[in-house]
């Protein structure tokens, strides 16, 4: 008996848009980095690892129109994911759960907020700048999706916990949380400095539009010798 077999689409080659890259890239990429490693403490390897994800540049290209300031905010922000990613990887559902309580109030009370944590120094210092230039709606819908990414890596760190790999629709449903993809979205508009209405955030074709950009990214970067909670398992049973 022949064993099934999946062809996944060539995602990238399907992609019409020319791309472009911000000009204050290499600049902005260099004060991000800078940034997290006066702060966080990095073993030699973990500081080479950190140093290759390049987040300022993936911020580039993402946000090509964004002047100086609004790039290094988002750029930061690339970058934190990764260091929060790095930490969360480790950890167990309860100290997810405990970490990521922590770094809600960072970017809901910046200023109040007492954890000095690495990770939650850094949030810290985004969020009074996020808040120094974003829109009341954008800050708001920011901390809401930041909260679905958060639950959705401590549902992710409980599942490695219990090595319990979830059926293909609720692993479909927890990547568009963990990709992190929806609060990116919200930085689009901060990016542009605009303040868009809820019914506009809200309308149909709008979240329908994200989805399929959150499938898109998420599925092209999955990888199926990733982990034991990737795509690759999930399509096994089918």
């Amino acid at each position: 008996m022949v064993a099934p077999s999946y062809i996944l689409p060539d995602f990238l080659s399907q992609c019409p848009y020319q791309l472009r890259v911000n000009p204050l890239t290499e600049a902005v990429t260099h004060n991000t980095e800078k940034w997290v490693l006066d702060t966080v403490d990095y073993d030699d390897k973990k500081r080479d690892n950190f140093l290759k994800t390049r987040g300022g540049v993936l911020s580039g290209y993402c946000y090509p129109d964004a002047d100086a300031f609004h790039l290094q905010v988002i750029s930061d922000f690339t970058e934190w994911l990764f260091c929060l990613d790095d930490h969360s990887d480790e950890y167990m559902e309860e100290e997810a759960r405990v970490l990521g309580a922590s770094v809600i109030q960072c970017f809901r009370n910046p200023y109040t907020c007492e954890d000095n944590a690495p990770v939650c120094q850094l949030a810290k210092d985004f969020a009074c700048r996020l808040l120094q230039s974003g829109s009341p709606r954008c800050v708001r819908r920011f901390i809401d999706t930041i909260g679905s990414y958060v639950n959705g890596v401590v549902k992710q760190a409980g599942n490695r916990d219990e090595d319990s790999i979830p059926d293909l629709e609720s692993y479909v449903s927890l990547r568009r949380e963990t990709s992190a993809l929806r609060p990116s979205f919200v930085l689009i508009e901060f990016a542009a400095g605009i303040d868009l209405p809820d019914e506009v955030v809200d309308h149909p074709l709008i979240r329908s539009m994200e989805m399929a950009v959150n499938d898109w990214t998420s599925w092209t970067n999955a990888s199926p010798n990733s982990t034991p909670f990737d795509f690759g398992d999930r399509l096994i049973p089918f």
